[in-house]
């Protein structure tokens, strides 16, 4: 299931963006992070589209 596969890549994603908040600017994470939210919320937007059908 798609659904499934997508909570690991956004907990590994996660992590990701804390290590790069240390090391690099916070403007950069900050962007990570809406991209990050944009790709979440499309498939979230996605999933509830199917449940309709």
């Amino acid at each position: 299931h798609p659904l499934f596969s997508a909570i690991p890549f956004q907990t590994t994603s996660v992590a990701t963006l804390r290590s790069m908040s240390r090391r690099q600017s916070l403007p950069c994470a900050i962007t990570l992070r809406h991209d990050l939210l944009t790709i979440s919320l499309a498939s979230n937007h996605l999933a509830s589209r199917y449940e309709r059908t």
